[in-house]
Formats: structure tokens, sequence, C-alpha cells
């Protein structure tokens, strides 16, 4: 009888140690408003200085989720002004009236993981990715990139505003 307790309290021992099942990845679905930094290339390098917008998490199933997010520029107050010909902007983009504000909303899928607490999204448009941790269930931290003629490298952090 003792030649089989040894391999038996080993074999109890190796499931006792195996991770158990991985619990529920964190449910990131809500609005969360963004503040970032980081600057871009457009005709030479451009600190874009500190912006907000907004991100949305529509669906999420498991780890995977996807949303849109919403930003913009306003340039109230310059001489400048937004053309609905420029091709720096998406065909999608929407200008204000008095040509001064645009917005854009684009759509991004999403992962939890390979950690609990990392996560991954890019951009359906362009491509933009986002590399980012789930600090606690009301904030996420991330950083964009996106390579090619506009360039963009920022960080942000995201508040969670409503569910």
């Amino acid at each position: 009888m003792r030649i089989y307790r040894l391999p038996f309290s080993l074999a109890c021992l190796a499931i006792a140690a195996y991770p158990t099942m991985a619990a529920e990845p964190a449910n990131l679905v809500g609005n969360w408003q963004c503040v970032s930094q980081g600057g871009v290339y457009h005709d030479g390098f451009f600190p874009a200085g500190q912006n907000t917008y907004e991100l949305i998490i529509g669906e999420q199933r498991g780890s995977a989720f996807s949303g849109h997010y919403i930003w913009g520029w306003d340039l109230t107050g310059t001489e400048y002004e937004f053309s609905p010909d420029d091709e720096d902007l998406p065909d999608y983009a929407q200008i204000s009236a008095d040509r001064k504000k645009v917005t854009v909303k684009e759509e991004v899928l999403g992962v939890i993981g390979p950690r609990p607490d990392q996560f991954t999204m890019v951009d359906r448009v362009d491509t933009s990715r986002f590399d980012g941790a789930i600090v606690n269930e009301d904030t996420i931290e991330h950083t964009q990139v996106r390579a090619g003629k506009h360039a963009l490298a920022d960080v942000a952090t995201c508040q969670r505003i409503g569910r």
C-alpha cells in the first residue's frame, strides 16, 4: 500500500498547484473619458499637447470587446479652418458649419490579455494600435501608435464616466 501513497500524493500536489480556471475578464463596457499627451508627425514633428476624447466600449464577449472612440480638433480663435477636401482628414469626419471644428468617430476592436490586467485594441480604419493596462475597474491607461505619413504616438489615462 505504501508504494501507491507517494504517486497519489504527488498527483494531488500537482493538481493543487496547477492554476485554476481564470477569473472572468474585467468588464470594460461603458463610456470612458480619456486624456492623452503625445505627438504627431505632420510636415515635421508636432507635439500634440494634452487632448481629450471619449472611448465607448459597447459590447464585450469574454475577453473580446468592440466599440468606438470620438476625437476632434477645435481651431476656434485661429486663422485656420478645415476643408472637406483636406487629405489629412478621413472622409467620414464631421466638419462644423463654420469649418473651425472637426469630429471623428472611429471603430475599435480589442482583447483583454495575455494577462488579465492588459489589453490591446486596433482601429478598424487606419493602422492605430493601442496597448493598455487595466488599473482598476474605473481606470485604464494605454499607448497609441500609428506609423506612416502622419505617424502618431501618445499615452492616455481613461476614467469610466458611465456604464
